[in-house]
C-alpha cells in the first residue's frame, strides 16, 4: 500500500519534471536519493519515451551551460582557475563540460601556456 502511494507520487513527479525541463539529477534531489537509484526506478516504472525525455532534458541543461561562455571567456576562466590550483574536473563541473574537454581546449588554443594565450586574446580585443 505504501509503495503504491510512493510510486504514484513519483509518477507525477516524473511527468512534472519532463514538463518543466528537469533531468534525473533534479529528481534525485527532490526524492532524496542517488541519481543511479532514480535511473533504476525509472527503468522499472516508466516507459522508454519518458526516460528519453528526461535524458533529453539533461542534454539541454548541459548545452545551456556550455553556450554561456565564449572562447576568450573560457580561456580566461581556465587561466584564473588553474592559477588558483583548481583541477580540470572541478573547473569543468562549474562550466558544464568534462575536465578533459577543457584540457583539450587549453592544449589546442594555448600550446605555450594559458598566460601567453590570455595576452594574445587581450591584444586581439584591444585591436578590435
Amino acid at each position: 500500500m505504501i509503495n503504491e502511494a510512493v510510486n504514484a507520487k513519483r509518477m507525477l513527479d516524473v511527468q512534472n519534471a519532463i514538463a518543466e525541463g528537469m533531468a534525473m539529477t533534479q529528481l534525485a534531489e527532490l526524492w532524496g536519493v542517488s541519481r543511479p537509484r532514480v535511473s533504476q526506478w525509472c527503468g522499472r516504472f516508466i516507459d522508454e519515451a519518458d526516460r528519453r525525455a528526461l535524458r533529453a532534458n539533461a542534454n539541454m541543461i548541459r548545452a545551456d551551460k556550455r553556450r554561456n561562455y565564449s572562447l576568450s571567456a573560457r580561456m580566461e576562466l581556465l587561466a584564473v582557475a588553474r592559477e588558483a590550483g583548481m583541477s580540470w574536473e572541478r573547473i569543468g563541473a562549474a562550466m558544464g563540460v568534462a575536465g578533459v574537454t577543457l584540457w583539450t581546449l587549453a592544449r589546442r588554443h594555448a600550446p605555450h601556456g594559458l598566460a601567453e594565450a590570455m595576452e594574445d586574446f587581450r591584444e586581439d580585443q584591444r585591436v578590435a
